[in-house]
């Protein structure tokens, strides 16, 4: 006899097994290919559903072929879309994963440079303690000699305002210079007065060679360093030099040199100091040459 509870109970199990197992696919499968899988599901059964209305399989075999070609197109079409989109995802995922791994790498580059710049800044700091003796003795002599320079010359500079190098370093560079002259720091050879005291050129060589020397030691503290470090290296000297008050040889550097360079043909040429010390200027702006 027919039990319908029985009937039931068996297909509220399968159902059961049916949902389980869908579930399971589901999981383990992602939007892409589960839904597709779905409507190719939902297809064959609409397929098999309209040939048993139709009575398809009754058609000649050629009949029979192109209904199922038209069946395969829309499958093949549809999977090719889904081909396309798991494609795009997957390039999409390893774009995010270089990136990724660029981002991490700039990261750890960023930490070797770093490692690399607290590195070089102990080195350079340990060699700058050194060397700062000597750059402070130096600067000592360059303001002693710009001191006495303008004390033994009249320059036309106020008795009474008070001392700084950096200000007064041009009452130096006007000295040498006629007074009806444009008023230029590159002033040419034609410029120089032709009176002017052989002292006030020993001390302008005096500090001129003194802020070389300065700034070649402090050159020479970052002068190995990596390209990509050294304007971090720099920028540390930099402030050191701020430290010191040595921070404007570098804007009179070049000033000094054309001055003592036109100043030394001066002496040549207008016969200034004794013969000997001539001879000596007038060998080394030869070497110059």
């Amino acid at each position: 006899m027919f039990d319908i509870d029985t009937l039931k109970d068996k297909l509220k199990w399968h159902a059961r097994k049916i949902k389980y197992v869908v579930k399971r696919f589901h999981r383990r499968n992602p939007k892409l290919i589960s839904y597709p899988a779905y409507i190719t599901a939902l297809i064959v059964l609409l397929f098999f559903g309209m040939s048993i209305s139709k009575d398809i399989f009754s058609l000649p075999m050629n009949e029979i072929g192109d209904s199922l070609a038209g069946f395969a197109g829309v499958l093949a079409f549809l999977w090719i879309i889904v081909t396309v989109l798991l494609q795009n995802r997957d390039l999409k995922l390893q774009y995010e994963e270089i990136k990724d791994m660029k981002q991490a790498s700039e990261s750890q580059a960023r930490s070797l440079k770093s490692a690399e710049i607290f590195k070089a800044l102990e080195y350079i700091e340990f060699k700058f303690e050194r060397v700062r003796p000597m750059i402070e003795e130096c600067k000592g002599r360059i303001d002693n000699e710009i001191r006495e320079f303008i004390e033994s010359y009249d320059t036309g500079r106020n008795p009474s305002a008070p001392f700084e190098p950096e200000k007064d370093i041009i009452e130096i560079w006007g000295y040498f210079r006629k007074p009806d002259v444009k008023n230029e720091l590159f002033y040419p050879f034609e410029s120089v007065r032709d009176d002017f005291d052989y002292v006030a050129y020993l001390k302008l060589e005096t500090i001129a060679r003194n802020m070389k020397y300065v700034l070649d030691v402090l050159d020479a503290l970052t002068k190995n360093a990596d390209l990509e470090i050294k304007s971090d290296l720099s920028g540390t000297v930099e402030t050191w030099e701020q430290l010191l008050q040595v921070h404007w040889y570098r804007k009179w550097k070049d000033y000094l040199n054309h001055l003592e360079f036109v100043v030394k043909k001066a002496i040549v040429e207008y016969k200034i100091g004794n013969e000997i010390a001539r001879s000596a200027i007038e060998w080394s702006l030869e070497q110059e040459h």
